[in-house]
C-alpha cells in the first residue's frame, strides 16, 4: 500500500462547521469528499483491493491519509 498523510493545522471541522452557521449560504455545494470516496469505491470493486481515505480531527487541524494499493506489475 501507499501511504499519503497531509496535516492541517487550520481550525478544525468542528469550529468550520460552526463558523458557517453564521456565513450567508452560497448555494454551492462541495463534492471533494464524496467524488474521492465514490472512485476508492470503483478502484475496490475492480482491482479487489482495500484502498482507503481516513479524516482525524487534531487538537488544531486535520489529518487526512489516504491508503492506495501499489501495483508493482501490469
Amino acid at each position: 500500500m501507499i501511504n499519503c498523510i497531509v496535516e492541517d493545522d487550520g481550525i478544525g471541522r468542528k469550529q468550520s462547521a460552526a463558523a458557517k452557521l453564521y456565513i450567508p449560504k452560497t448555494g454551492k455545494t462541495s463534492l471533494g469528499m464524496k467524488i474521492t470516496q465514490t472512485r476508492i469505491d470503483i478502484l475496490n470493486k475492480i482491482k479487489n483491493t482495500k484502498a482507503t481515505v481516513e479524516l482525524s480531527d487534531l487538537a488544531q487541524g486535520l489529518r487526512v491519509e489516504v491508503k492506495l494499493p501499489l501495483v508493482t506489475s501490469y
